[in-house]
């Protein structure tokens, strides 16, 4: 299987395994919410807009794209620990560690 499709459907899994662990531990929660949020954060992936080429496989995106640069890696940490925005931020930090862990496939 190509390392994009692992990459998308490693996202995916997280993401639904953390939507599973929170239906089965929280009670009044909208889980679709949470699993849409946690999702939507893959929107991180609109800077690969700026690259030229859009994609390659060769490439990591781990410092090339501006949003998966270590600059905003702090932020996308402090912000997982934030009640609000936790499942968000949550999103983004498997994101970047599966992209991270691109580089070495």
């Amino acid at each position: 299987m190509p390392s994009f499709l692992i990459h998308i459907v490693s996202n995916i899994i997280l993401a639904y395994a953390i939507f599973l662990y929170n239906k089965k531990v929280k009670r009044r929660i909208n889980f679709k919410l949470i699993l849409f949020v946690i999702l939507a954060s893959n929107a991180i992936d609109m800077d690969h807009l700026l690259a030229n080429p859009i994609y390659d496989p060769e490439r990591c995106s781990i410092n090339f794209h501006p949003l998966h640069s270590w600059y905003f890696f702090p932020i996308y940490l402090f912000g997982s620990f934030m009640k609000k925005y936790r499942y968000f931020f949550w999103g983004i930090d498997i994101h970047i560690i599966l992209d991270f862990l691109d580089c070495f496939i």
